[in-house]
């Protein structure tokens, strides 16, 4: 638990920093986002392998693959001041897609992205990203938050649902309907 609390204190801090930074720190603070997103996935060992090139060291740079539940899916981090472009998401598909039948991509973004952006993941394709982002990140940062369940939780949802994202808001909704549930059954 004491490396969750450190994260989400790094988190927090990262957070605090002014919305508008210059290039050069806004990088900077992108990167670091990406370090703190590692060390989570990590801290709930769902890591498989950190950010990486793929073999020819140069084609596509993946910010992380991950392992949950027999499922594998890559990981793209982005912290950006405003609205991200569709052509993020379809550069990461493309990614995904490029790799063996199964693998899934997950879309971490500090900023909440647009019901545009989030309808584009359905756009003719079959839908292979799971996004997390906006007040998500608020969440799944904290030391107590179970990411591996919420992620099996967003895989199931989407998978059966066909809908573009399930939040974290409605996944803690869910957890806490489920407990009371079974608690009149108990009672």
């Amino acid at each position: 638990m004491k490396d969750r609390e450190k994260i989400y204190d790094g988190f927090l801090e990262l957070d605090g920093l002014p919305k508008k930074l210059g290039r050069e720190d806004a990088k900077k603070r992108g990167l670091q986002f990406e370090r703190l997103a590692l060390e989570l996935f990590e801290a709930e060992k769902l890591v498989k392998k950190k950010s990486y090139h793929t073999s020819d060291n140069r084609s596509e740079q993946i910010d992380g693959a991950l392992y949950v539940d027999g499922t594998r899916a890559l990981l793209e981090v982005k912290w950006v001041d405003s609205g991200l472009a569709a052509s993020n998401l379809y550069a990461f598909l493309g990614k995904v897609e490029n790799k063996f039948l199964g693998t899934i991509g997950i879309f971490l973004s500090r900023v909440n992205l647009s019901d545009n952006f989030l309808r584009s993941l359905k756009a003719g394709r079959r839908q292979s990203v799971i996004v997390i982002h906006g007040k998500d990140i608020d969440h799944i940062f904290k030391p107590n938050f179970p990411v591996a369940e919420y992620i099996r939780s967003i895989i199931d949802h989407i998978s059966f649902d066909n809908n573009t994202h399930f939040s974290a808001s409605d996944f803690l909704d869910n957890v806490k309907f489920k407990k009371q549930k079974s608690q009149k059954i108990i009672d």
